[in-house]
């Protein structure tokens, strides 16, 4: 499979550089060790812009400039859906999730267009879809303020994005898929309003170690619905913004813009230990 986005030569170097300014942030663990666990999972109804151009093998003549667009095929909304499960460990904690959404759409379309390779003529229906499945690996460190009723969390997050691109106009049908890698940083700020209620805001973005650029900024609210004796259970929800943008360095280049604002997150987190 061919992984684009990533200088892997330098991955080394870059790696440790970051990871060493992680753990200047981040102070070692204390002695008496609490550990706990957590599974979420979330639905995202988002407003959403965005461009596939696909070139074939970077020749220029083979895409049109910023096309075709979301709105050629009057794609203007999308459903996102997630799982993820983590981990705490004193005030460390771990995070992994996965996140899948399928934008598609058609439309006679009112100019000429070539994408992939291919010519369309103006007139013709023009169908298109693309899927993005996106996996994040994360990690970070709570400290805590105001008797503990704030709390803020930097944090160092990993992603690997599967991008796939399809389309069909009789008689021309193409697909390219490729897969990208990124590495954010941010940080999320949580407040206990009440005992079962909180406020979050939380917002991250790429490091310029790849050509994938990643964007996120979230606020919402939490509320403890179920307390047992080692499980609680919280409802909550969000107004968020997603930005995803990839250039590769080809003469002409293949171009993947999406642009979800403003999307709204309902999510259900149980929590054990």
């Amino acid at each position: 499979m061919m992984i684009q986005g990533w200088p892997l030569n330098n991955f080394s170097q870059r790696f440790l550089f970051f990871f060493i300014i992680l753990l200047q942030i981040l102070c070692l663990p204390k002695s008496s060790a609490a550990v706990s666990g957590f599974v979420y999972a979330d639905y995202m109804l988002a407003h959403v812009t965005g461009l596939a151009q696909t070139p074939r093998g970077g020749n220029i003549g083979t895409s049109n400039l910023a096309h075709p667009s979301f709105a050629d095929v009057n794609i203007q909304h999308d459903n996102i859906y997630g799982v993820g499960i983590g981990g705490r460990y004193n005030d460390y904690f771990a995070a992994f999730d996965y996140h899948h959404w399928h934008p598609q759409g058609s439309n006679v379309l009112q100019q000429n267009l070539t994408t992939h390779g291919r010519f369309i003529p103006a007139g013709n229906v023009f169908n298109m879809q693309v899927i993005y499945d996106w996996c994040r690996l994360g990690f970070g460190k709570n400290y805590f303020f105001l008797n503990d009723r704030l709390t803020f969390s930097p944090l160092i997050i990993g992603n690997w994005l599967q991008y796939h691109y399809e389309f069909s106009s009789i008689p021309a049908s193409s697909i390219r898929t490729y897969t990208l890698l990124a590495a954010n940083v941010g940080f999320e700020v949580d407040y206990q309003i009440m005992p079962r209620l909180s406020a979050f805001f939380q917002t991250n973005v790429s490091i310029p170690v790849s050509n994938l650029n990643i964007s996120q900024a979230v606020f919402g609210f939490a509320y403890d619905v179920l307390c047992f004796s080692r499980v609680t259970i919280t409802p909550n929800i969000s107004l968020g913004f997603l930005r995803i943008d990839y250039e590769d360095n080809q003469t002409f280049r293949n171009h993947l813009r999406y642009r979800a604002w403003p999307y709204v997150n309902l999510g259900l987190m149980a929590s054990f230990g």
